[in-house]
């Protein structure tokens, strides 16, 4: 794949309109320095996961992953475990055709959203409450 080339999937989730940051629930990660830096917002609603958006500084790959990542959790169980997000990353990963040397990118993308999780009280992979909101 060239520098310029990217999947059809990239393309479709790259220009779709950004999604809000209107959800009070916020949290930041990465850093420029660092390949990619994202916020994430949403509202933990009733049990399911509502407003959700993002903004995203980083290449196509990182910004069509943030998007469909947040495609899916938008209307998710507040619940949504690691174990789901990390299906989410491995079937995006592989529609989008992401090369392994972003996996520290996509890593920051996941801790970041991990960290949403904590900040709705989710239970944790270990099975722990997460942060206050």
């Amino acid at each position: 794949m060239s520098e310029l080339a990217y999947a059809p999937a990239v393309h479709d989730l790259f220009e779709r309109p950004p999604m809000p940051l209107h959800g009070g629930i916020r949290v930041r990660g990465g850093s420029p320095t660092r390949g990619v830096a994202v916020v994430w917002a949403g509202d933990a609603v009733g049990g399911v996961w509502q407003n959700v958006g993002f903004r995203a500084w980083g290449c196509p790959h990182i910004i069509a992953l943030c998007h469909g990542l947040a495609e899916r959790l938008d209307g998710a169980a507040v619940e949504t475990k690691a174990e789901a997000l990390e299906h989410w990353l491995e079937t995006l990963s592989t529609e989008l055709d992401i090369p392994a040397e972003k996996a520290v990118k996509i890593l920051i993308i996941k801790d970041t959203l991990l960290e949403l999780f904590a900040s709705a009280g989710c239970s944790q992979p270990d099975g722990t409450a997460g942060g206050s909101g």
